[in-house]
């Protein structure tokens, strides 16, 4: 089953770049099943893109299919990421010796 990020064009001609259709990343098999679609605002120049969510029905493992390439997939997560940001207190935290 194939399936691709969707709106505003099929994935190949996405503005944010190629997209990968990847089999299960855990056991490598291609039998997913479409469990929802997501939207996703970022990277925010134009509408938002539609991100598949698929389970796996050989190992469930559940994981967004397809997904940007490697060299499309820093649009979405700018430097202040806050996911990516460390806590304050670690910040701040002396090096141990």
């Amino acid at each position: 089953m194939m399936l691709r990020a969707i709106n505003p064009q099929p994935a190949t001609a996405s503005p944010v770049g190629a997209w990968d259709d990847t089999p299960c990343p855990l056991c490598g098999r291609r039998d997913e099943e479409l469990l929802l679609e997501a939207p996703d605002p970022t990277p925010g120049d134009g509408p938002a893109l539609h991100f598949a969510v698929v389970r796996c029905r050989t190992c469930s493992l559940t994981y967004t299919n397809p997904r940007p390439d490697e060299d499309a997939i820093g649009r979405f997560y700018p430097p202040d990421y806050r996911p990516h940001r460390r806590p304050r207190k670690m910040r701040h935290a002396a090096p141990s010796p």
